[in-house]
């Protein structure tokens, strides 16, 4: 189902781009204009792309930590609870 879902949304946008190409070629903007246009048409929707499949591939560790965050390992190596309610200084 998610198929059909993400297929169809990359159908209209494709759509949209080409809808969006034709009226850009309308006369009321200079050839500069135009190519701006057409590049922030279809420039940013892949550019866009990359980004998020850049970031799904990275595999977050297990290992990693936020700074300043809790967790029960943090509280068992230091013997107390992260400065709140310990007692143990």
């Amino acid at each position: 189902m998610i198929e059909i879902i993400t297929l169809a949304f990359i159908v209209l946008m494709v759509y949209l781009n080409i809808v969006s190409t034709i009226l850009v070629g309308s006369n009321m903007y200079s050839t500069g204009q135009k190519g701006i246009q057409l590049a922030l048409i279809w420039l940013i929707p892949i550019i866009g792309a990359v980004i998020v499949l850049a970031l799904f591939t990275e595999e977050p560790s297990a290992e990693k930590k936020v700074p300043g965050s809790f967790s029960s390992t943090n509280a068992s190596e230091s013997g107390n609870m992260g400065g709140f309610g310990g007692g143990g200084e």
